[in-house]
C-alpha cells in the first residue's frame, strides 16, 4: 500500500504523453493496439483536420513531427515550408 498519495509514489505524472497533449491541444495524441492487444505506434490526430496524422515509435519523435507540422503551417505563403528529405520521417 502506498504511503501518501504524493506523485512520486504514483511514478511519473504527468507521463510525456500527457505533456505532448497539453503542449498540443488540437491534437488527440493516443497509442495503437495490434492485433493481440499489444502496443503499437503512438498517433496524434488534428481535431479539426482528420487526414492530419503523424505515427511515431516514441513520444520525443512525435513531438518532432507535431513541431515540424506547426512550422510548416506558420511559414509564410510567400516561402516555401521547411520539408524534410524522403525517408528521414519513415513513421510520420
Amino acid at each position: 500500500m502506498l504511503a501518501d498519495n504524493t506523485p512520486h509514489d504514483l511514478g511519473i505524472w504527468p507521463s510525456p504523453a500527457e505533456i505532448l497533449q497539453a503542449d498540443f491541444p488540437e491534437w488527440h495524441i493516443s497509442r495503437e493496439l495490434d492485433g493481440a492487444g499489444r502496443h503499437g505506434k503512438w498517433t496524434a490526430q488534428h481535431s479539426n483536420d482528420r487526414d492530419r496524422v503523424h505515427r511515431a515509435l516514441d513520444i520525443p519523435t512525435l513531438r518532432t513531427y507535431l513541431e515540424k507540422d506547426a512550422a510548416r503551417r506558420a511559414a509564410p505563403r510567400d516561402q516555401p515550408a521547411p520539408r524534410h528529405s524522403a525517408g528521414s520521417c519513415p513513421d510520420s
